[in-house]
């Protein structure tokens, strides 16, 4: 570390010759050596950026709340040009480093625009998403005498690593991004940055020098399953919407199938597809993935899918924390294989006591029974499975089922074919609006 103490600066004086100009210089010197030691690597970034004689400097670092993230001034002066940059600084370097060189580009790239008398603010906009994900948009204002030019600059980052999350990881279904570029640039599009503000129910993208925004209301099924409610405070699994039905005019039945899936339930979606009928079904969390295809499926196919537990355990047997991470669990594989948010559902046996309603209160769900059991696991007769739906058919009848048993559907085809004359088959969300 050099020495600048008071003797020292003695010492050098007298080896020194003792000339005017020397006693000029050594204080200059000084000055310019501290000042130099006083920028942070900030201002060492933000500078050359014209060859044009230049005042620069850095403002310093602000914090407009003891919550709030603090931002970095910059001040740019040519004489030419002038430059006024505010932006972020995040709990990570990465971060930092990718929007302190967005800065420097935008500075640069001004600098090099023709003619003088212009100036460039540069200032941003926070929107914090959860602990991991923050939005930053970054505003560039350039003004002259005759012209005033703006635009946005968006970003979405998992604070926890740095990364930038683009656009294309948040959407399962791109269709309908063609609803705001051609065809041809939805690629690009999904490989843009993007900021989401949840204020204004928006997701602000920038792909060239176009602005594109997409409200909330458009993303309903589009997407993704892992980080979008994270990101964008949605739950990516969207409910089924009811059926143009009402069942408060019209007969409605509503069967439903517990235990599955199984190979056997694709032959069920066929049968109900060829009667224009609608079920429920209350599939096990642990053959959720393994049955995706027939899950994604039904849901596609306007039936709804609920949750009978993870493996079909008496849940009255086990402890709250238990239950919860029971239903959670099975929530979660349910959902990710068919794509739809479950709204529905039963225990297994029918049985559940309080903590069994809190855990399925805590996920959203309304617990489901049956006003119908047609005891299709006992008897395993497509033939009483049928006479007793039809004996016992009165509107608005839960049905239970199983479609584990080749006879429990046959039986339900029997019953949709003698009844559809004077019965609507919906689903619950149709029959429970």
């Amino acid at each position: 570390m050099t020495d600048l103490s008071p003797q020292k600066f003695i010492s050098r004086r007298q080896v020194l010759p003792a000339t005017p100009l020397v006693d000029i210089l050594i204080p200059l010197l000084i000055v310019t050596f501290a000042t130099m030691t006083a920028f942070n690597f900030q201002s060492a970034l933000v500078t050359n950026y014209s060859k044009e004689p230049t005042k620069l400097s850095f403002v310093g670092s602000y914090q407009d709340s003891e919550t709030a993230p603090s931002h970095q001034v910059i001040s740019h002066i040519t004489s030419c040009n002038y430059s006024f940059i505010d932006y972020p600084v995040t709990s990570n370097n990465l971060v930092n480093a990718t929007l302190l060189s967005a800065v420097t580009q935008l500075r640069m790239d001004f600098s090099n625009t023709l003619g003088c008398s212009q100036k460039q603010t540069i200032t941003h906009t926070l929107h914090p998403l959860s602990e991991r994900f923050i939005s930053v948009v970054l505003h560039e204002v350039r003004e002259s005498k005759n012209s005033r030019f703006t635009q946005d600059h968006p970003w979405t980052f998992d604070i926890s690593n740095g990364k930038i999350i683009k656009l294309g990881r948040i959407f399962r279904d791109n269709t309908i991004l063609g609803n705001h570029v051609a065809t041809e640039n939805i690629g690009e599009l999904l490989k843009s940055n993007f900021a989401i503000n949840r204020e204004n129910q928006e997701i602000m993208v920038r792909i060239g020098h176009t602005e594109v925004v997409i409200p909330f209301s458009e993303l309903k099924h589009s997407l993704t399953y892992d980080i979008s409610e994270e990101l964008l405070g949605i739950n990516p699994f969207p409910f089924r919407d009811p059926d143009n039905i009402n069942c408060a005019v019209e007969k409605c039945l509503a069967l439903t199938f517990d235990d599955g899936p199984t190979y056997l339930t694709e032959h069920l979606l066929n049968i109900l597809k060829n009667y224009g009928a609608k079920a429920t079904f209350f599939p096990l969390g642990n053959r959720a993935a393994g049955y995706a295809h027939l899950l994604s499926r039904a849901s596609a196919e306007g039936h709804d899918i609920g949750s009978h537990s993870l493996a079909h355990h008496n849940l009255n047997l086990l402890s709250a924390p238990q239950i919860a991470t029971d239903l959670s669990s099975a929530t979660y594989f349910i959902q990710m294989a068919s794509g739809q948010r479950v709204r529905f559902f039963r225990p297994p046996y029918g049985n559940h006591n309080a903590n069994v309603d809190q855990a399925a209160a805590n996920l959203g769900q309304q617990i489901v029974m049956w006003s119908i059991d047609t005891n299709d696991w006992r008897y395993r007769d497509a033939g009483h499975v049928c006479h007793h739906i039809v004996q016992h058919a009165h509107p608005g009848a839960v049905i239970l089922l199983h479609d584990i048993y080749e006879s429990s559907i046959e039986g339900a085809r029997c019953a949709i074919e003698q009844l559809s004359h004077e019965y609507r088959f919906v689903n619950l969300t149709t029959l429970y609006p």
